[in-house]
């Protein structure tokens, strides 16, 4: 009897197809699977701005990692940029109608894109029932026309860093208290040829527009009188605090005019300069970087002028851009950061870099964690927007975004004559108003 051979390579052949056959169904079956899961999930982008506080961004990581594992379907998702690219960042995005559902302003910015985003009444007006009124800083910023356009985040006082070791030094025993205080300050640190004072003019959105507008204010001069459209800057006010400004840059380091929003940092940080304004964040960075020097460093409000203390708000708020498709999302994910539970250990991580703009944060502990902050608690009581005495119209927050003041100054340091260097200003600033009205 002749017997059966076993064919191997048909079995072979057999099996293959089949196992083809079924990785086939699998692979359509995963790859189907992971589309179902794709579409199911909403996928929101933050586009925020690398602080100068490491420590808040990892806790702000952390917080989103939790907010995403707590609402299944939901992914939110950090895009940090660097503060000197965001004004271009969200002017592309929303101008172009696609781009993150969350974008970042700092002071009165969402007045330029009023039209374009979402209003949220609703959830400001949820936020102050719960904690309390909003900063009025932060009201003047993002309430317009009788709603909500933007929703208050943290402001970040600023005022004058020094080194208390070089004050004594120079034969100080109290730092100064107003802008001439300073100028004296200064010239002796000079004749001292110890480190200077050094006040940050490029165009730094933080530090350059904190310090024109300070001196600007301080001695009386304003861009607009309170109706938000007589233009007013070419004063005797104005020319005061330009002359000053011009003597104090005499004394100073003279790169500052060239310096963004880190410069003075690092130049504070290396001992090039013993006087600056910012926010903690020299401080902050010192205490990982340089811990020798946080014995030496203090901070103050700010100085004090003519016509009395006046200081730049630095405010940050939430935008919503109409065209995001994640509106809902966006608004639970602000409130949920907002929240006493989220809101008060992001602010102990930035120890003074950042402070809250809702009533019931004022008084949060991290201030009295450390004394060397203790300086800027009341930094909100002196804080205006551009445009003050006015509202913080849509024209002045193009007029600082376009560093108009800013430049005003640096061109009568430069060697502008101080009255022409002021016509230039007044002439920009009519632009700016004569395109809107």
């Amino acid at each position: 009897m002749r017997s059966k051979r076993f064919d191997s390579t048909r079995l072979t052949r057999r099996a293959f197809l089949g196992t083809a056959a079924n990785t086939a169904i699998g692979v359509w079956g995963l790859s189907a699977g992971l589309a179902r899961k794709a579409e199911a999930t909403r996928v929101l982008t933050f586009q925020t701005w690398s602080d100068y506080t490491p420590a808040s961004d990892r806790v702000l990581k952390k917080q989103t990692r939790r907010f995403n594992k707590k609402h299944k379907g939901i992914e939110v998702e950090l895009e940090f940029i660097s503060l000197n690219d965001r004004p271009a960042k969200v002017a592309a995005a929303i101008e172009s109608g696609a781009g993150p559902d969350i974008v970042l302003f700092w002071y009165g910015e969402a007045r330029l894109y009023e039209y374009s985003l979402h209003t949220v009444d609703d959830l400001c007006n949820r936020l102050s029932q719960k904690y309390g009124d909003w900063a009025p800083a932060i009201k003047s910023a993002n309430f317009m026309n009788g709603h909500w356009k933007a929703i208050g985040w943290n402001h970040i006082p600023q005022g004058p860093t020094y080194r208390e070791d070089i004050l004594k030094q120079a034969g100080w025993e109290k730092f100064p208290d107003t802008w001439h205080d300073l100028l004296r300050y200064a010239k002796d640190l000079k004749k001292k040829k110890l480190p200077p004072v050094a006040l940050t003019l490029g165009h730094a959105i933080g530090d350059a527009n904190a310090n024109a507008y300070a001196c600007l204010w301080s001695f009386g001069g304003k861009e607009v009188e309170e109706d938000g459209k007589t233009i007013a800057i070419n004063s005797k006010e104005t020319e005061e605090a330009v002359e000053f400004m011009r003597e104090l840059y005499e004394y100073m380091d003279p790169s500052v005019l060239a310096w963004d929003d880190s410069n003075n940092n690092r130049a504070f940080l290396a001992g090039a300069i013993s006087v600056t304004t910012n926010a903690v964040s020299i401080y902050n960075v010192a205490k990982r970087d340089v811990p020798e020097l946080t014995s030496k460093m203090n901070h103050t409000i700010p100085w004090k002028g003519p016509a009395g203390r006046r200081s730049i708000g630095i405010t940050l708020s939430f935008g919503i851009p109409s065209y995001s498709k994640n509106l809902d999302i966006a608004e639970q994910y602000i409130e949920y950061l907002l929240d006493r539970e989220q809101f008060s250990p992001w602010l102990a991580v930035g120890t003074g870099m950042h402070a809250g703009v809702l009533r019931a944060y004022d008084d949060d502990p991290f201030w009295d964690a450390d004394p060397r902050i203790r300086g800027f608690k009341d930094n909100a009581k002196y804080i205006y927007l551009p445009g003050y005495p006015g509202p913080p119209t849509r024209e002045a927050a193009e007029i600082q975004s376009k560093f108009i003041i800013v430049d005003m100054f640096v061109k009568a340091i430069q060697g502008t004559p101080t009255k022409k260097a002021i016509l230039w200003a007044e002439s920009e600033i009519m632009k700016i108003h004569k395109k809107s009205a």
